[in-house]
């Protein structure tokens, strides 16, 4: 039961507000008066990491579960500094066979994991990192799963005309262009932004498309690659994507608490 509680207290501090977070900080949080219970659980005590990861994918999903679920991709990863680096993955316990990997290459690996698993996903969100990958975007695509990825401004977008920056095809979008969407409530009220959708020329199967918010306050843009297999147009969850993971996750916290 030892082990069983110190990683309930371990994962309740990661879903914490805590500022910092390492073994002193998390084992403060927990009630401990140091940290080596919590150092022992992640150096010395033997478990199955991927048995764990399974198990707690079936809880979040028996728990979290809903038709319209969104996989929203955020991970670690080990730099190739470090791969390189044999004594410095041994010193962390790193194993030998952990080689180097771009953060969409373990997306896609994380995201066909979920799927083959069963996971009732239909969608899924990322950052620039994970939008401006083609080799992340085709694999989705070939399991005809929806995405909805950020890109950079100065990102290629292929059309009939030729090829453009995200920011010259909506170079002057009008005032009123767009729906007004919530991206979500803050302490000061909701941060509403004006959306813009349209469709990119592609010989692919589905329906490829460029969403371009607009802070309605800064003026700032943001885009985003999207892909589906049927089309999809402007509703209030586009807007609301991070926020309904934010909100997943505090509940998540809430049952883990609970349990």
């Amino acid at each position: 039961m030892e082990p069983r509680r110190r990683a309930r207290a371990f994962v309740l501090g990661l879903l914490s507000d805590l500022p910092r977070k390492n073994c002193w900080t998390l084992a403060e949080h927990a009630g401990d008066a140091n940290p080596y219970g919590l150092q022992h659980l992640l150096s010395r005590a033997k478990w199955e990491a991927d048995a764990v990861r399974d198990d707690i994918r079936g809880f979040v999903v028996g728990k979290l579960h809903d038709t319209a679920v969104v996989l929203v991709v955020d991970r670690l990863y080990v730099p190739r500094s470090w791969t390189e680096d044999t004594a410095r993955c041994q010193a962390a316990g790193i194993p030998d066979t952990v080689g180097f990997a771009t953060k969409p290459a373990l997306a896609a690996r994380m995201i066909g994991r979920a799927l083959h698993a069963c996971v009732p996903a239909s969608w899924v969100a990322g950052d620039e990192v994970y939008g401006g990958n083609p080799h992340l975007r085709t694999a989705l695509e070939q399991r005809q799963v929806g995405y909805v990825l950020a890109v950079a401004r100065d990102h290629q977008i292929a059309t009939h005309a030729g090829k453009f920056r995200a920011d010259t095809l909506v170079k002057r979008p009008p005032r009123r262009a767009g729906q007004k969407l919530s991206a979500g409530a803050r302490t000061k009220g909701h941060r509403c932004y004006d959306w813009a959708l349209a469709d990119i020329a592609d010989d692919r199967l589905g329906h490829h498309q460029l969403l371009v918010g607009r802070n309605r306050r800064t003026g700032e843009l943001a885009f985003y690659r999207c892909h589906s297999a049927t089309h999809v147009s402007l509703h209030p969850g586009a807007g609301r994507r991070r926020h309904q993971a934010r909100s997943q996750t505090s509940h998540y916290q809430q049952q883990a608490a609970q349990a």
